[in-house]
């Protein structure tokens, strides 16, 4: 499994390079928890948030209770810990209990002028204020809102309904983590992800009522499944992927995070070799999610019968985080005769980080070491020439688009560490392909802001 207490104590180590890929591979991985959180608090308590962790965001993957978010709003106060913290604050806004939030909101609210260079006016007010509007919301309503979701979406309208989709997924988060509410929630996306998602609406004129899109309705139920884990639905995920759209491909894929576990991989391990480049990119990148006993066999098993090198070498990446001595040395080999490959050098990383942390030898430490170094010294180089950068400006109606606003310029691409950074182009749009071969959109990879 992820070594998961060695992780976690090594948020604290003296290597930074140690300590971010540690915090990387925990929250990845969803091991993270209070320990965590705690543990994460106490190297920005002592090296503060520029210091403490090279990737921010990955903090917003870790829970937060009364306590550390009243730590954490203290060190945000604190002109020492101030620096690159926009992240750590949204983590704040994001992930501390409502009733914190409503106890401290004004406290909370007096910090925003300091970030105004990261947000858009009253986002965190409207984000606040989201929260503690939904909390107060009686389940049953909110469970009719849900209901009512799919038609109004199915509405037609120039764009796609960001703020309808971002108010159905918050509905769903609260549902989940509610018992006496499962059964209904679950009925409903049983429902819904059974539904004809390839039939699409008649187009109507304009005047006349709307007519429901079963695509809203599956998209729904695939954030649904993905919440509770209902893992009878994985072969209907899978198909889902074939329809190639862009929305529908990103929730398949995180909702196939979240049911994290060796018997999601081993649901799709025989469709695999049969699907489409897309598929393969979008269900392998669920194995860098997943560390359990027979996750590395299962690696081995696809990369039998990859013949492509990009996901090749990404399987490979995946094989890395695994903690067994035969993923070891089978990355190790790789690595020998691919370390010239910028998409390699995770692999290097993961490897450097595990041996340190166990404080085990291997002849190819020290390479690893330089090649770790080298890559936190490159994004160290990036930070300084950054204000050089033209990027597009974000679309301020997306509240997804507002998210990825947020992240800063040394948020890595969320596949690998790139050897250089991508600078992109201003004809580039931020939903299409990024340029630097992720697979990913570029809003979700190389773009910032």
């Amino acid at each position: 499994m992820l070594l998961r207490e060695e992780y976690i104590a090594a948020f604290t180590h003296e290597d930074r390079v140690v300590r971010n890929t540690a915090l990387e591979l925990v929250t990845r991985c969803k091991a993270g928890g209070m320990d965590a959180t705690r543990q994460a608090l106490r190297t920005i308590e002592a090296h503060g948030f520029d210091g403490g962790f090279l990737y921010l965001h990955n903090l917003l993957e870790l829970p937060l209770d009364d306590e550390t978010s009243g730590q954490l709003l203290g060190l945000l106060f604190s002109d020492h810990h101030r620096g690159y913290s926009h992240l750590a604050f949204k983590w704040l806004i994001t992930m501390a209990p409502v009733g914190f939030l409503e106890i401290h909101r004004e406290a909370i609210r007096g910090l925003e002028k300091d970030y105004e260079s990261f947000f858009p006016d009253n986002f965190i007010g409207k984000r606040i204020e989201d929260r503690l509007r939904l909390a107060a919301t009686a389940p049953s309503e909110l469970l009719r809102r849900l209901d009512e979701l799919p038609m109004e979406c199915s509405v037609p309208r120039p764009s796609y309904p960001v703020d309808l989709v971002n108010e159905a997924n918050k509905i769903i988060d609260i549902l989940a983590d509610i018992p006496a509410f499962r059964g209904e929630l679950e009925s409903q996306a049983n429902s819904w992800i059974a539904l004809d998602w390839e039939a699409d609406a008649p187009d109507i004129a304009e005047g006349e009522a709307p007519v429901l899109d079963n695509f809203w309705s599956v998209l729904f139920a695939v954030s649904i499944v993905g919440k509770l884990r209902l893992q009878h639905t994985i072969p209907t995920l899978v198909k889902l992927l074939s329809l190639d759209v862009d929305s529908m491909n990103e929730h398949v894929a995180d909702a196939l995070v979240e049911m994290s576990s060796i018997h999601t991989l081993q649901s799709w391990e025989e469709a695999y070799p049969k699907l489409e480049w897309h598929e393969r990119l979008f269900l392998g990148g669920t194995c860098s999610h997943i560390s359990e006993p027979g996750v590395d066999a299962f690696l081995q098993r696809l990369l039998e019968n990859e013949d492509d090198p990009e996901l090749f070498i990404r399987l490979m990446a995946c094989l890395s985080m695994q903690p067994t001595e035969r993923a070891t040395e089978t990355c190790a080999e790789f690595y020998r005769d691919y370390q010239d490959d910028p998409e390699a050098q995770e692999i290097a990383e993961n490897l450097y980080t595990r041996h340190i942390v166990l404080d085990r030898s291997h002849a190819d430490l020290k390479n690893w070491k330089k090649v770790s170094c080298d890559i936190y010294e490159r994004f160290l180089k990036a930070k300084s020439s950054v204000s050089d950068f033209s990027f597009p400006e974000p679309d301020d109606t997306d509240e997804e688009s507002l998210d990825d606003a947020l992240l800063p310029w040394n948020s890595p691409a969320p596949s690998s560490k790139i050897a250089e950074p991508f600078i992109a182009p201003p004809k580039i749009s931020r939903n299409d392909p990024c340029p630097c071969g992720s697979g990913k959109k570029f809003k979700k990879c190389c773009f910032t802001a």
